[in-house]
């Protein structure tokens, strides 16, 4: 990975913050063309791995509902995570994120729709998979900005 510079931290901390490009150009002072170069350049080097887009289902014309899932597989091998991921990417439209995480659960899966979509999710996705050993929703109920 190639060393990284001031300005591009400045970068990086602006997007985590849920920042547009535009955005951060516009707070760093920076003109889009120069933004646009550096961001190419972080995602080139390995500094941006991804990125997604957010959403509130108001935005969007829909009640959106959010829901955090706990998973745990009766294993985790390739096969096993070859299944819930190929299941995942089947519900790519209404799953956020997925986490491997440490514990007494594997995976902490958040997903954003329509209360039927989840619910369809759940129902004829995740617990249609014989490989699931248990699993935890919980619903939110409200976003808190700190």
């Amino acid at each position: 990975m190639a060393a990284i510079k001031a300005i591009d931290i400045d970068i990086l901390n602006e997007l985590k913050s849920n920042l547009d490009i535009k955005e951060v150009a516009k707070k760093l002072g920076m003109r889009g063309s120069t933004m646009y170069y550096h961001f190419n350049k972080l995602r080139k080097d390995g500094f941006i791995k991804g990125y997604r887009v957010s959403f509130k289902g108001s935005e969007l014309g829909t009640k959106g509902e959010y829901m955090f899932i706990l998973l745990s597989l009766t294993s985790i091998n390739k096969k096993n995570s070859e299944r819930l991921f190929n299941l995942l990417r089947d519900y790519s439209s209404i799953v956020l994120d997925v986490f491997s995480i440490s514990g007494s659960w594997d995976y902490l899966i958040s997903v954003a729709g329509k209360k039927e979509d989840i619910t369809k999710f759940l129902t004829k996705g995740l617990h249609s998979l014989k490989n699931i050993r248990r699993t935890y929703s919980m619903l939110v109920i409200n976003k808190e900005n700190i």
